[in-house]
């Protein structure tokens, strides 16, 4: 699968580091194309991906987050770790630790779709997850108990975008 899409890089830096979401959702957009046009089943998990990073930005954009600045940098970080791993992969083959399983999946095309999606969402969430959420909060707020208030209230209304964009699914699937 890594011979694909070998000339592609998402735009911003080759490390997968970006300032702003929409610069994000730039290489993350291209990035569906490509993967649409070759019908790579990476597409699931990365379309899917690209959704919920658009409605956390909507919701940014809304001002509905207790620290938004806050939470576009965490996003911004969390998707980059993906980018990261994907474009390590495309560029060697290669990728750190649960992505490796999930793209090498992605050569199994007899695979649902959701069983892409759930491997893709298993290692984002559990594998950058955390990384992600060390990175945005220095060692000083972790004894900042109403910053980690603030940054859990802000957890959990990303929850809520999740749950929406749920919800927004199963509607678009029984209509």
């Amino acid at each position: 699968m890594a011979d694909v899409m070998t000339t592609s890089v998402p735009d911003g830096t080759d490390s997968g580091d970006y300032q702003t979401i929409d610069a994000l959702l730039a290489s993350m957009d291209r990035i569906d194309a490509e993967l649409l046009a070759a019908t790579d089943p990476r597409r699931f998990f990365h379309s899917t991906y690209s959704r919920t990073t658009r409605a956390v930005r909507d919701e940014i954009l809304r001002g509905g987050f207790t620290d938004n600045p806050w939470v576009e940098r965490w996003d911004v970080v969390f998707a980059g770790l993906y980018l990261r791993a994907f474009e390590q992969y495309e560029a060697t083959g290669a990728a750190v630790g649960p992505w490796l399983v999930a793209f090498e999946k992605a050569r199994d095309t007899s695979l649902p779709p959701l069983r892409h999606v759930l491997l893709g969402m298993n290692a984002h969430i559990n594998f950058d997850l955390p990384q992600s959420l060390l990175r945005v909060i220095p060692d000083d707020e972790f004894a900042d108990l109403e910053v980690l208030a603030s940054r859990e209230r802000d957890h959990e209304r990303i929850d809520g975008v999740l749950a929406s964009r749920v919800a927004a699914v199963l509607q678009r699937s029984t209509a």
